[in-house]
């Protein structure tokens, strides 16, 4: 028995979502927020906002999630 979302054609068939722009408004500032507990595992900051990149480029439209093409991505200095 398979979910709606998967077909015995598409073993790994992605599901859609209907995603507007008012729904995921102010992530970034709550992603911040998320990470910032973790901040006391770094002990600089450039540390800390690699791996804030690092966690917005794996939630980005990249088609390859490698470090390098996250990196290029960044909007980070």
């Amino acid at each position: 028995m398979l979910p709606d979302c998967r077909t015995p054609d598409a073993t790994f068939a992605i599901p859609t979502f209907d995603v507007t722009p008012s729904d995921v408004e102010g992530f970034v500032e709550e992603l911040w927020e998320f990470q910032s507990v973790f901040h006391d595992c770094f002990a600089r900051s450039e540390s800390r906002v690699h791996f804030f990149d690092y966690m917005v480029g794996q939630l980005s439209q990249l088609e390859r999630k490698w470090l390098f093409a996250m990196f290029e991505a960044s909007t980070s200095p």
